[in-house]
Parts: structure tokens; sequence; C-alpha cells
């Protein structure tokens, strides 16, 4: 009988259904890691003997869940209309706050609320993912704990990040947290809430942003391919919708030149394929 990584490489990463999410690196205990490629982040294991809980293979979102059971889990009732959710009222609005609201992506709602349950001591950090690290076109995950760790986190972000891979800094962090991330990631957050895993009732409040595209590094790479440069490595700072609404792709390089090349809402033309196994772009079952 394969273990619980075998079955998940089998069923999951080779067949092209991992969305990238790091839960079952989080869940690992250091046995994997995520290895970036050409078809984004991947887990890995590090070592040939792995032994990995069958809770890592359990809430991967790769391989989907029961969302009518995970939904009735959250809100004690099923949804009038899978199209868009469970929802109490539905609101357009933006931050009151004149620089968060022209630096946010749309509007900068997520980052004035974060802000506000943390003045209010509501939560006491909050996992979120900061653009440019380890390196310009990458992003990684944090918890925040200050106000301008949260601003430093505003923007989107149009790379595959493994958010679920900080599992093990929300273990050893004893408060209160708010999580914002995509649909796959909060799902597998929420089934094992489902499942009352410890760690997971930290987490008191779920933010889910418009999902609409995503891409690999390559994009960013045949981008400045077309515009003579060969190496990632010589961008200094990427920021995926810098400006105005609805912002640019801007991409400063190491020799100081800089590209705004077009709309953000027309700048992605290559977006991954798991994506599409994304269970909805607005993050329904969240509470």
């Amino acid at each position: 009988m394969p273990n619980t990584f075998q079955r998940l490489k089998k069923e999951i990463i080779d067949t092209g259904l991992c969305t990238h999410c790091g839960t079952c690196v989080g869940l690992s205990n250091k046995q994997l890691i995520m290895k970036q490629t050409n078809n984004g982040p991947i887990p890995i294991s590090v070592s040939e003997e792995i032994n990995l809980d069958q809770l890592a293979y359990d809430a991967c979102p790769g391989k989907g869940f029961n969302y009518p059971s995970l939904v009735n889990n959250i809100f004690g009732s099923q949804v009038d209309d899978w199209r868009i959710g469970f929802y109490k009222d539905i609101f357009v609005g933006y931050s009151l706050n004149d620089s968060i609201r022209r630096n946010g992506a749309s509007g900068g709602i997520i980052t004035s609320l974060l802000i506000y349950l943390l003045k209010n001591k509501l939560i006491d950090g909050a996992v979120t993912v900061r653009q440019g690290s380890p390196k310009p076109w990458l992003a990684k995950p944090i918890i925040a704990t200050t106000e301008d760790q949260i601003i430093q986190c505003a923007q989107s972000v149009y790379s595959p990040v493994s958010v679920n891979t900080i599992i093990e800094d929300i273990i050893s962090f004893n408060a209160k947290l708010a999580f914002v991330g995509l649909p796959d990631q909060i799902s597998s957050v929420r089934f094992l809430q489902s499942k009352n895993v410890a760690w997971s009732k930290k987490i008191k409040y779920f933010f889910g942003p418009y999902v609409g595209t995503n891409l690999y590094s390559g994009a960013i790479e045949s981008f400045l391919k077309s515009n003579g440069y060969h190496n990632l490595n010589e961008i200094k700072e990427l920021k995926y919708r810098d400006g105005e609404w609805p912002g640019y792709l801007k991409i400063i390089m190491n020799n100081g030149n800089f590209f705004l090349p077009i709309l953000f809402n027309n700048s992605f033309c290559c977006i991954n394929n798991n994506f599409y196994f994304c269970i909805q772009t607005i993050s329904k079952n969240k509470k």
C-alpha cells in the first residue's frame, strides 16, 4: 500500500492537479519542501524515508472536498446559489484611508479590515502574502503582526504562492489570527477546522480576495526576453498592480530601466492550468 506522499505524488502532483497551496508541506513536519519549477512550486521530499500523516492527503484541495458538507459545517445550512456561494449581504466599498486606498489593488478593503482587527485586538496577527521575497518576482506568506507589516503586504500577487506552508509558524503562534488566502488554501484550512485540528482554531477570520488569474514566472520571463533581457535575476522590483486603479504591471531592472507595459487587466495572457480547478473565484466558503 503506498504511503501518503506516494499517493499525493501519484494522484495529485504527477497528474497536474496540485494547486501549489503548500498544505502538505505545512503538515509534513519538515519532511517536504516546495521546489520552484517551470510549472510552479511543487512539493518534494527531502529524504527517501518519509512518513506523512494521512491528514496531509485528506486536506489536499487538489483532490477536491465534499463542499456541500464543508459549507454545512461552516454555516449550518446549504447555499441558495452555488455560483456565488453563501452570503448575508453584498456591498461595494473602499478604504477611507486615502493612502491605503490608492496603494491597494482594488480599494484597500482587506488591508483596512486587517488593521481594524489588529487595532481592536480582535486578532494578534494576520497570515498574508508579501511580494518581492525571497526574489523580486516571487512572494511568500508571513504572519503580519504590525500595521506597517500589513500595509507592506498590500497589492495583489499574480503568481502561485504556497501560503499553507506557513502552518508550522501558525502552530507556534499562540494567539488569534486572520487568514488571507485563495479558495483552495482557505478550503484546506476550513477542512482542518472541521476535523478539530487544534492550531486551525486560532484562525478567527478568513479573507478571500477575488481570484481572476494566476500565472507562472515564465510569463514574466517571456515578457523580459521580448525586451532584450534573459534572466529573472535582472529584476530589481516587480509590482503587478502599480499606480492608479486598475494598475499597471511595473518591472524595474537592476540597470535602472523600467517597464509599465500595459494595464493590469490586459497583461495576463499566460494562465496556469491549475487555476481552472479552483472551486470558484470569490472564495465562497468564507465566514
